[in-house]
């Protein structure tokens, strides 16, 4: 009897030797599992972000050369310069919105946002589809030529949403020789397609987020998600969230560094 137990004793005792190991080696397991599907999901996540910016940046400098083409006249040529000088000089509005027109009508570019400043930064004339508008700055362009004014760079990027569209803008300083004229604001619309394109390339959904609206964006980014994508612009931390029946992980980073009411890429 006493022989019987101990055995029983003894066997009782590698069992739950095993229990205890196994235990550990699933618990091991689990953890090592999950880090490394945190790790592969963190992966795909930077490869869609990276490849999503990649093609935003190549969008961004195609429309920088047509920008290029467009400035041209007002930023090189010192002719046109000095004659639009003449223009501003005499405040015939009528005249200048003409040459703006005529520039971009002549350049074969569809759809232009284009804002003149005098030295100031104060809006001359906004021309947008050919309907001009003078002494007016319906995109909130004064600040940014007033801090270009003011600085020490040749140009300045923002991004602006005017009317039913969302626009790239650069805006220039215009000077003759060491006359300071002004400014030049041009910009080029991102839409919708340009997002659904660069969305099946970078195999993410993404969208511009200005003031909690998603102002062009892939389909589901503009619909489902626009929630979600809504709570994400201006973090600087990954959000995991579930929608549309899957796990999500969002990113967003600003439009214009260190200022969260520019709008957000997410």
């Amino acid at each position: 009897m006493l022989v019987r137990r101990i055995r029983e004793s003894f066997a009782a005792k590698i069992l739950a030797a095993l229990v205890g190991t196994l235990g550990v080696l699933l618990l091991v397991t689990f953890v090592v599992v999950r880090s490394e599907t945190s790790r592969q999901v963190g992966l795909a996540v930077d490869r869609a972000v990276e490849g999503a910016a990649l093609q935003l940046r190549e969008l961004e400098e195609i429309q920088r050369l047509q920008i290029d083409r467009l400035a041209y006249p007002l930023t090189e040529a010192p002719r046109a310069l000095a004659a639009l000088e003449e223009v501003i000089r005499s405040n015939d509005l009528s005249e200048l919105a003409d040459r703006m027109a005529y520039d971009v009508d002549f350049a074969g570019v569809p759809e232009v946002l284009l804002v003149l400043t005098d030295a100031d930064g104060a809006p001359l004339l906004t021309l947008h589809n050919r309907e001009a508008r003078e002494q007016s700055d319906p995109v909130g362009l004064r600040p940014v030529a007033e801090g270009l004014l003011e600085g020490t760079e040749y140009e300045v990027r923002s991004y602006r949403a005017f009317e039913d569209g969302f626009y790239h803008v650069l805006t220039r300083i215009l000077e003759l020789g060491p006359r300071m004229l002004g400014t030049v604001s041009y910009g080029l619309p991102i839409t919708d397609a340009d997002m659904v394109r660069i969305g099946a390339l970078a195999g993410a959904e993404v969208c511009f987020v200005l003031d909690g609206t998603c102002v062009a964006g892939t389909v589901a980014a503009r619909d489902s998600l626009a929630p979600l994508m809504a709570e994400a612009a201006g973090s600087s931390d990954e959000l995991r969230r579930d929608a549309l029946g899957r796990p999500w992980a969002i990113r967003a980073d600003l439009l214009v560094p260190g200022s969260p009411a520019g709008g957000s890429r997410v």
